[in-house]
């Protein structure tokens, strides 16, 4: 993991408005793809969140992006919250 200090990296990552809203603002990767992983497939209108049509307006704003490099972490460790 040291060598990974310092350097940038981009992920596939999807936000909703809960991940967003209240005092903690918290985004976990839980998976790094390799380059070779094919584009995953992006259904506009479909109602992930089990909400109802009319509550869930705010899912057109959610934007998913291609990784540009993939590297495997092993042991990834969680922070410790009080």
């Amino acid at each position: 993991m040291i060598d990974t200090i310092g350097q940038t990296r981009k992920f596939i990552v999807k936000v909703s408005d809960h991940n967003l809203n209240g005092k903690s603002q918290i985004l976990t990767v839980t998976k790094v793809l390799p380059l070779e992983a094919p584009e995953p497939v992006v259904k506009t209108g479909e109602n992930v969140d089990g909400e109802s049509d009319s509550e869930g307006g705010d899912h057109a704003d959610e934007s998913v992006k291609r990784s540009a490099d993939g590297i495997e972490l092993e042991g990834v460790k969680r922070a410790k919250c009080g």
